[in-house]
């Protein structure tokens, strides 16, 4: 797995991209700047103030009237700066987290315990100052009911600063892969951690304190006011972060652009509101400040009052937009949830349950700040009530209860509570027919009893080909020099990254380099050609031959790098001779350089099987013509030269001599000899490696045994493309290059639908394709997203493909009539009309169904 070692060493600051997952843009050094001027505007301002007072005795009152309405804004401004992370970081290191939790342990016990070591209270109980019969600064009787009003403050403080203590240190303590929602949360609890634990000193003091003593009625009364202004910057921060998670949900939906204009119009309209709440919260912390120099008690006054009223009235507004925004993805995801076959259904269940849990959280959040704001205006426009012991502790209460359930919103968003990890499609048994469950149930054993050795197998000759085979692998090295040759034109001079397949690159580059030099001699394997020494690989890697070469290689680097999601990013470096350079250094920094892997273009020796043809021709325009026609021309449609070698060839009908069909005992060699053995899956852009079937064959009987998948995909456009085909994947429809191979396969499985359900488990399960696109908490609003798009893109191709049935045959019949004149370019010209009115038809009908959901 990707550590997340190695993944800090990928993101330092100098390599950041610019963007994140959420999809919102960063703008590093503008962000800078705007931090730098916030900080110097704060600072100058502060020193201007000290050096007045020291200078000028007269003004020195003005000192003190800073300390009053100044710390609050000035921490308020540090918070902002301190909350926008430059870039998607990582978490610090493990000893850097758990020393800043210490330290917020340290700094909450420290300010629970002071009133005692310092002295402040006189007696244990604090019950010292209540029995004097004194009356405060402002004249009002400091008896038991006094103490009870004090006790429920001191409690109510308390018990938040130590709720928010013990999620700031979790939170703290936890890893995450690199997100700037993340860091932003973890800084957004440290936020409502300072604030509760200052909430928790002014309560002490209030209890504890001498209410005579101005230094500490001051404290009192900054404490507040710091408070405040803490408080509106945390609610500022926390519409942002659930702002983010929104526009996470229009990012995930922009692929269909009917739905992401509806969540759009949605997203900015409440961009809209919550700036103007923000607006009005500040304000009112502005005049409770203001009210807290003349009053310890009564900080609320009616103009702050109608502000809050004003900023009551938004939120409202804004809650039913949030729910209209989940509305339509939710519809979606239930339709498919509904309609899907088992595990794709699972898929949408799950993302339809995440999508909801989202929604639900977010909205109770919401309701619970409402009120919240909602009894701040009634403390301002009803004077009694902020009087009342009842009305004040109500006001408590619900301040202290929305700054926990604000913290423990954010911590669920991000899965500071809870594993990483996909839900089993186990979880989706219970809600099933019988039948369907007991189909799953049957598969995962069934599977592992069905093998597809050959009959063939119990011959000597074939145990020993079988071994020879397993010790062909070769190193990382090799392979990134053998691309290096072909970048420069060494090896094959028409290569093309971009275009050229695996199966251009054997032909015209493989072939030829792996022949013996004398003539009239045959050939080798090609990794025996770079290295004669015999190596058992530390993984199988299952690929098609119409992918692009370099997407093979990139894919094959991904997985020596630790990377277990795309290898995009890989395939751009790889495309240079330079960037060959630097990922060879990064491979010999994580010392997987020697990395060894079997892949059969290089690993079986094509000499001894297909360099001399290109196999039967089926009857002309066949779909099966059209393959292997397509098999024997390169990118740009000139046939492959043929190797005129003499060594004999061995097919199906030589079955222990060829080196074709020894897929499976080769696992077995390598599940019981190597090592942490694990098979990576390159997958293509097309996603056709899972419409072949010896590919879909060796995926369920390794996944059977229980060997680590690491599939890669390029992208994860690529995976929201390709969504139709994998939902509804059978191993009947799959194809062979050899069609004796498709019968040979098919008459090993007794049970065809407990084999389809294990490849739909293999694909959408826990451990499956998908898993590590939604593997932990802080993408599923974005997952769910994607889910939903995908089941729009699928339907509409669908629906398009049944639409266009008459019309392809209609093309087919023409092609027929005119066979005689067909050519190559004719070819191409039917894939082009094929593929345009294809996509149009998508376009329509995407069109037509997203507008009927909006």
């Amino acid at each position: 797995m990707w550590s997340i070692e190695m993944m800090r060493a990928e993101h330092r600051p100098e390599t950041v991209r610019s963007g994140s997952e959420e999809g919102l843009t960063l703008n590093t050094a503008a962000e800078f700047r705007v931090r730098v001027c916030l900080v110097a505007t704060v600072a100058t301002t502060w020193m201007v103030f000290l050096f007045v007072a020291l200078v000028s005795i007269q003004y020195r009152h003005l000192l003190t009237y800073a300390l009053h309405e100044g710390v609050g804004i000035s921490i308020s401004i540090l918070l902002v700066c301190v909350g926008m992370p430059e870039y998607d970081a990582l978490p610090p290191r493990k000893w850097v987290r758990i020393l800043s939790a210490l330290v917020v342990l340290a700094i909450a016990c420290a300010t629970s315990l002071f009133p005692w070591v310092i002295g402040l209270a006189r007696n244990a109980d604090c019950t010292y100052w209540y029995e004097q019969g004194m009356e405060d600064g402002k004249h009002r009787p400091w008896d038991g009911d006094r103490m009870a009003k004090n006790r429920g403050v001191w409690a109510a403080d308390t018990g938040q600063a130590w709720y928010m203590t013990v999620l700031t240190m979790i939170a703290l303590c936890r890893d995450h892969v690199p997100s700037r929602f993340a860091r932003c949360s973890v800084r957004f609890l440290l936020s409502i951690w300072l604030e509760a634990v200052i909430w928790m000193a002014v309560g002490n003091v209030l209890l504890c304190g001498d209410p005579k003593d101005v230094t500490w009625i001051d404290f009192r009364s900054v404490g507040r006011s710091v408070c405040f202004f803490i408080n509106a910057t945390n609610l500022t921060w926390f519409l942002l972060l659930v702002v983010r998670r929104v526009k996470a949900l229009e990012i995930a939906l922009k692929q269909e652009e009917d739905v992401s204009r509806c969540v759009l119009k949605k997203t900015n309209l409440l961009i809209l509101i919550f700036s103007i709440m923000s607006v009005l919260n500040l304000t009112a912390s502005v005049l409770q400040s203001f009210a807290v120099l003349h009053d310890a008690l009564e900080a609320y006054t009616s103009e702050a009052g109608w502000l809050h009223l004003s900023t009551c009235v938004c939120m409202a507004v804004s809650i039913l937009l949030l729910g209209w925004t989940f509305y339509l993805p939710l519809q979606i995801l239930a339709s498919e949830a509904r309609s899907a076959r088992l595990l794709a259904g699972e898929q949408a269940l799950w993302a339809l349950g995440k999508l909801q849990s989202e929604r639900n959280v977010i909205l109770f959040t919401m309701v619970l700040t409402m009120l919240d704001i909602l009894v701040r205006a009634g403390l301002g426009l009803l004077p009694g009530m902020q009087n009342s012991f009842k009305g004040f502790m109500i006001y408590i209460i619900f301040w202290d209860l929305r700054n926990l359930v604000d913290a423990t919103t954010i911590a669920f968003l991000n899965g500071f509570l809870e594993g990483c990890d996909f839900s089993s499609a186990r979880s989706f048994l219970s809600d099933c027919t019988s039948e369907e469950a007991h189909g799953i149930e049957r598969a995962e054993e069934y599977v592992k009893l069905t093998t597809f050795q050959h009959p063939a197998s119990h011959d000597p000759g074939w145990a020993k080909k079988a071994e020879e085979l397993s010790y062909r692998g070769f190193k990382a090295d090799h392979l990134l020099d053998f691309l290096d040759e072909l970048l420069q034109g060494q090896l094959m001079p028409d290569f093309e990254p971009e275009r050229s397949t695996t199966n251009d690159v054997v032909r015209r580059a493989i072939i030829p380099a792996s022949r013996d030099k004398l003539p009239g001699t045959g050939g080798r394997a090609m990794s025996t050609v770079w290295s004669s020494e015999q190596a058992l690989p530390l993984a199988m890697v299952t690929h098609n031959w119409t992918n692009k070469f370099l997407h093979l290689v990139a894919a094959i680097i991904a997985d020596a790098l630790g990377i277990t999601t795309f290898y995009e990013e890989v395939l751009s470096e790889l495309a240079s001779p330079k960037g060959i350079q630097s990922m060879r250094e990064r491979l010999s920094v994580l010392n997987t350089l020697d990395n060894t892997y079997w892949v059969c273009a290089f690993c079986i020796n094509q000499h001894a099987s297909i360099c001399g043809g290109f196999g039967p021709e089926p009857p002309r325009n066949t779909l099966e013509w059209r393959a292997w026609d397509g098999k024997r021309r390169n990118h740009k449609g000139e046939i492959h030269p043929l190797c005129n070698c003499q060594q004999r060839k061995f097919f199906s009908n030589s079955p222990v001599e060829c080196e074709m069909n020894k897929f499976d005992d080769m696992i077995q060699i390598f599940i019981h000899r190597v090592n942490n053995y694990r098979h990576v899956v390159a997958m293509d852009e097309d996603f056709h490696v899972l419409n072949r079937i010896w590919c879909i064959a060796e995926l369920v009987q390794t996944e059977a045994h229980g060997v680590p998948l690491n599939t890669l995909i390029m992208s994860m456009f690529a995976l929201d493309e390709n969504y139709h085909k994998l939902s509804d994947l059978d191993v009947r429809r799959c194809d062979a290059t050899d069609p004796q191979d498709k019968e040979f396969i098919l008459s090993k499985i007794e049970d065809v639908s407990a084999f389809n359900a294990r490849l739909q488990f293999l694909v959408f399960s826990k451990d499956g394709i998908f898993n590590r696109q939604i593997n932990c908490p802080r993408d599923r609003v974005m997952s769910a997203g994607r889910i939903a798009a995908r089941v729009i893109r699928s339907r509409t191709k669908k629906m398009s493909l049944a639409s266009n049935d008459s019309f392809l045959l209609s093309l087919r019949d023409i092609s027929e009539v005119s066979e005689s004149q067909e050519d190559s370019s004719e070819d191409d010209d039917f894939d082009s009309s094929d593929e345009d009115s294809e996509d149009k038809a998508v376009s329509a009908q995407s069109t037509a169904w997203t507008a009927s959901l909006c």
